[in-house]
């Protein structure tokens, strides 16, 4: 979790005994997994159950909306979290601050990040076109990539930001600070790169998962048995999310490098059940690109005091901006390759 917790096991007791019923509980352990607290709660009659507190910052609104998605998908037949109602029919909770669930616990393992086997590259891109499908009636009130998301404005508090978090590495002098350093004035030496506007109109967009990621998906048999956290479901352009996907789940991601072969793979698979247009592969790098030039994700969370596991995050900021190394240098060749085994499939 990236927040220090909040919850204790008394806490937790308290919350389930007197919220849900559910007494005679045997054992409680943390499951290190996301940005997320995990809590996997193990009765005397051996049934599982998963207490998840969200990191600060979520809405209570966001999470009821992943209620309302996972059973529509449950219904559809994509195996998702089942969260439980409490004894006045909340499904979500708040202990010191901090939104509370309790789900069923789902049997199964994650894979680590840049580890998947090729069964897994297959299957998740597959699942995720299909998640795109079944997701297409549901009435989904966000949306991500709106035609401002790259205006100056924008744009120039980014840049600030960064400059921010320089003083303040520059201030901290510690291990990181001279890679920290190095990647932010990179990232601002390329934000006069991205255009000021953003055209919408030719990109297939989705209602999707919105973090979809080896993360977020629970393996059994060398089988996706579940797809969990939907928190962050909006309507964006779905080749977003297929690069990101790719990348946080390939092996080769791991240096911060593309193999544009697997990337072709993935697509193929993705395509079982998706559906994507030349415009949308044409524009997927330079999406993908601007997204990572702009995001402080991971060096945001490193300067906030109350961020638990800090190394955890700022390794996975410098793994990102290596990947933006990469395609600042590559994304054209990347690009050329691309289209041209697209434009072969429509043969």
């Amino acid at each position: 979790m990236l927040n220090q917790s909040v919850l204790t096991s008394d806490k937790i007791k308290l919350l389930l005994e007197n919220n849900y019923g559910i007494f005679d509980i045997d054992k409680i352990s943390v499951i290190n997994r996301g940005s997320a607290g995990i809590y996997k709660i193990l009765m005397k009659n051996r049934f599982e159950y998963i207490v998840k507190e969200f990191q600060s910052g979520y809405s209570e609104k966001s999470i009821k909306n992943e209620v309302g998605i996972c059973d529509f998908l449950m219904k559809k037949g994509i195996h998702t979290s089942e969260l439980l109602r409490d004894n006045k029919g909340n499904t979500v909770n708040k202990i010191n601050g901090r939104f509370v669930t309790v789900q069923k616990y789902i049997q199964g393992y994650t894979v680590n990040p840049n580890e998947a086997p090729l069964w897994l590259m297959n299957e998740s891109s597959m699942l995720l076109g299909k998640i795109h499908v079944k997701l297409s009636n549901y009435p989904m009130k966000r949306y991500g990539f709106k035609s401002n998301w790259l205006n100056l404005d924008i744009k120039n508090k980014k840049g600030k930001r960064f400059e921010e978090y320089i003083k303040k590495a520059e201030k901290d002098s510690n291990s990181n600070s001279e890679e920290i350093i190095n990647d932010l004035k990179f990232k601002l030496s390329l934000i006069k790169e991205i255009p000021n506007s953003f055209d919408k109109s030719s990109l297939t967009y989705v209602n999707s998962h919105g973090d979809y990621s080896i993360n977020q998906l629970i393996c059994n048999d060398d089988h996706i048995t579940a797809v969990i956290d939907f928190a962050t479901a909006s309507k964006l352009p779905a080749v977003w999310e297929v690069i990101r996907s790719f990348t946080y789940s390939d092996p080769d991601c791991k240096n911060g490098k593309i193999n544009i072969f697997s990337l072709e793979a993935y697509i193929e698979a993705y395509l079982t059940y998706g559906t994507l247009t030349h415009s949308d592969i044409e524009r997927m790098f330079d999406i993908y690109y601007y997204q990572l030039i702009l995001s402080s994700y991971g060096y945001k969370e490193y300067f906030e005091k109350e961020t638990y596991r800090r190394e955890n995050v700022i390794n996975f900021a410098k793994w990102r901006t290596n990947l933006l190394r990469d395609l600042c240098k590559n994304k054209e060749d990347y690009g050329y390759q691309l289209n041209n085994w697209f434009l072969k499939k429509r043969v």
